[in-house]
């Protein structure tokens, strides 16, 4: 550890253990392989890849997130084999994939230090799940850092993210991302499905997956389903919704003294090839 770390150690003993559980997730041989793994065409000769998350860390947790500060810092410590301003082409370089390998695995030993007995915010009907909430964001107000552009009026948009949070323990577990901000999140939510799928050894129960009415999607709806698990989406009124007459309209009243009705039948026609069962959620706005 630095100086800083020392003293904010000595200091404060709740710090001191968030900082031991990030060097433990952050570990030098770890982040070796998970580059090596997922570099693509890159390539740490001077500047490790290791040494480059701890520069980012440090820009992050000291440095209010500016880059530069913490970059002369390290060059001063001689922590750092290239000039400042050589991190920044290698931040521009770092692939996609090496970025999204970064948190998924991460998260998964971090989930892998949780118990059971945590406290969870999730009601006890939901205990035998891990409830997967996804959620977008676009990148705004971008620099402009090209001097030609920096008299122009108007905002730039930066690229999209698609981001998978476990309810639960309020951790990230994975994300998705273009460049194209304009882009809309259901082309990012196969590829986020597909790296959560990967998380098998660690996220051991049946999955609900919960989104927005935009990925009230039927192909979707299958990749949900897929492996045991469920999903709560909120409905899109695009989407046709067949009721099933044997199975009656129910009401009743939560515990906040609101009203509710649960409908049962099919997403998409009755006869398509599989069938989706579902309760129609509609059924609530009209009971309002």
């Amino acid at each position: 550890m630095d100086d800083f770390d020392k003293e904010v150690s000595r200091r404060l003993p709740l710090a001191s253990a968030a900082l031991s559980l990030l060097n433990y997730v952050l570990s030098e041989p770890f982040l070796d392989s998970l580059f090596a793994e997922h570099r693509g065409r890159g390539y740490d000769a001077l500047l490790s890849f290791a040494t480059f998350v701890s520069l980012i860390r440090d820009a992050l947790l000291v440095h209010g997130g500016h880059g530069l500060p913490a970059f002369i810092k390290a060059q001063e410590a001689g922590q750092l084999p290239v000039l400042p301003r050589s991190v920044y082409p290698k931040l521009a370089r770092i692939d996609l994939a090496v970025s999204k390998a970064l948190l998924r695995e991460s998260s998964q030993k971090m989930l892998g230090l949780m118990q059971e007995s945590c406290p969870s915010p999730l009601p006890a009907s939901l205990a035998a799940f891990t409830a997967i909430t996804l959620d977008g964001k676009t990148l705004k107000h971008v620099r402009r850092q090209l001097k030609s552009l920096r008299a122009l009026r108007g905002k730039l948009l930066g690229g999209k993210l698609l981001v998978a949070q476990d309810l639960a323990s309020g951790l990230a577990l994975a994300f998705g991302a273009t460049e194209d901000g304009h882009a809309n999140e259901i082309r990012l939510a196969e590829d986020l499905i597909g790296q959560i799928q990967s998380m098998n050894a660690v996220l051991t129960k049946p999955r609900l997956w919960m989104a927005d009415a935009q990925f009230c999607d039927l192909n979707l709806m299958g990749r949900f389903s897929n492996e045991g698990g469920h999903f709560l989406i909120r409905y899109n009124r695009t989407l046709n919704f067949e009721p099933d007459a044997s199975r009656p309209l129910q009401t009743g009243t939560d515990g906040k003294g609101r009203r509710f009705c649960q409908q049962w039948g099919w997403i998409g026609r009755q006869r398509q090839t599989p069938p989706l069962r579902a309760a129609n959620p509609l059924a609530a706005d009209r009971c309002r």
